[in-house]
């Protein structure tokens, strides 16, 4: 099983709302570590996403041909990323390394400095990479970010997302 099981709390147990699919991974008397899982607002997440678009839509499309490359250069600004390093013997070696490495990831940020070559890759906003909390700040860090690269408020980027 690689989905949750919703439950319910009914005040002394956790009866599943699905119980023939809590039957073929449980069995009775069995002993489970139970994590409280919460769940993004669909709205927040929606909003989040129209914010960006009406940024993206302000700046010139040389600088970020989509709102998914503004997102994702705006993670990788705020510290979302994963780090490779790989280091070359010599600099025209890491000039062809980064050559190579540039069209694997279109939205990286890939920096050469004499033979090291860092690839910045912005980290996944899904649901099952990120949970709320994380999501949330990682959020409210790009749309700063953002706002601040259009030059505008924060408050004026969330009104144009339908913030609330």
């Amino acid at each position: 099983m690689t989905d949750p099981l919703w439950w319910r709390y009914n005040g002394a147990v956790m009866v599943p709302m699905r119980p023939e699919l809590a039957e073929r991974v449980f069995r009775p008397d069995g002993h489970y570590l139970l994590e409280a899982h919460h769940e993004r607002s669909y709205q927040r997440h929606r909003a989040y996403f129209a914010s960006l678009h009406e940024a993206w839509s302000s700046l010139r499309v040389d600088d970020f041909p989509s709102p998914e490359h503004l997102r994702k250069f705006a993670l990788i600004k705020c510290g979302y990323y994963d780090e490779r390093v790989l280091v070359c013997d010599t600099a025209s070696q890491a000039e062809r390394v980064a050559a190579f490495v540039r069209p694997l990831d279109e939205f990286a940020i890939i920096v050469r400095d004499d033979t090291l070559v860092r690839v910045w890759t912005a980290r996944s906003q899904a649901y099952k990479a990120m949970g709320r909390d994380e999501f949330n700040r990682s959020m409210s860090e790009v749309l700063d970010y953002v706002a601040g690269l259009v030059g505008v408020s924060r408050e004026e980027l969330d009104r144009e997302g339908g913030f609330a």
